[in-house]
């Protein structure tokens, strides 16, 4: 059976499960729910046994068994089995082992851990424009990830327990499409934010499009435009409901790739109120 010899009933020293894990007085009814696993993949199989897209999942209490096979016996795993965890990214499959804690978390991973958690909360109001501007930021790593990796890396002042993220130093989009010059940004009306830039580079595509972005951090509210005007044009504006009192929105610009092949980095334009 492969694998499934890890559901199978194994000599246990006192208190340890097969996995060597002490559980105590809950020892034997895991070891019950293990035995019970095995013999339900085992049904599965016998039931469909032609099925080359077969895919099973127990969940039994959220003891041992939470995962999918794809693709048949021979295909990768993915999610949680005992202590193995399978994943895939970029269609490569992976097998890990899940750690075990041995001792608390220290205070610089306590402050690691408070800068991840700030970093997914400020991008995920944003998730849709990054996801464009950090398109194919590498071979493995694009979109979301690599916009929190630059962030993470660039974006963050401060040490210990009290960093900030300074908007001025965090980029919506990266990339070596050619920005036009002289990019601006004005109040046009109390609900109209309208950013300009320079049309006479003949050098560029007229066809690429800006990406506009005001981003209220506090609220965690974005108002954006991924397929914004076309750089020919020389202008674009974003709508903007007025707040009592007015809210500081900070401004990013970048331009795609009318296919969106590519895509340049971003400018931050400073904070407008609204």
């Amino acid at each position: 059976m492969g694998i499934f010899r890890y559901f199978l009933p194994v000599k246990q020293g006192p208190n340890r499960d097969q996995t060597g894990t002490k559980h105590g007085e809950n020892t034997v009814i895991r070891r019950i729910f293990n035995v019970f696993s095995h013999c339900m993949v085992k049904v599965f199989f016998d039931l469909y046994p032609e099925n080359v897209k077969f895919r099973y999942q127990l969940e039994l209490l959220n003891l041992y068994v939470m995962a999918n096979y794809v693709d048949g016996i021979t295909g990768p795993i993915r999610g949680k089995l005992g202590n193995i965890v399978g994943s895939s990214w970029k269609g490569i499959p992976y097998l890990k082992l899940r750690p075990e804690r041995r001792k608390p978390a220290g205070e610089k991973e306590m402050a690691n851990r408070n800068k991840f958690a700030m970093s997914q909360s400020w991008l995920r109001p944003i998730k849709a424009v990054v996801k464009c501007g950090f398109n194919g930021y590498t071979d493995r790593v694009e979109g979301f990830i690599a916009a929190k990796s630059y962030l993470l890396k660039n974006a963050f002042e401060g040490q210990g327990k009290d960093p900030v993220i300074n908007p001025s130093l965090m980029k919506i989009s990266i990339g070596d499409l050619p920005l036009p010059g002289n990019i601006t940004a004005a109040k046009l009306t109390p609900n109209q934010l309208q950013i300009s830039w320079d049309t006479s580079d003949n050098t560029a595509n007229r066809f690429d499009q800006v990406m506009l972005l005001a981003y209220d951090i506090e609220r965690g509210r974005a108002i954006f435009n991924t397929t914004g005007q076309f750089r020919h044009v020389g202008s674009d504006t974003l709508q903007i409901v007025p707040a009592s009192p007015e809210r500081d929105y900070h401004i990013y610009v970048a331009f795609v790739a009318a296919d969106r092949s590519r895509q340049s980095d971003s400018v931050y334009l400073g904070t407008i109120s609204f």
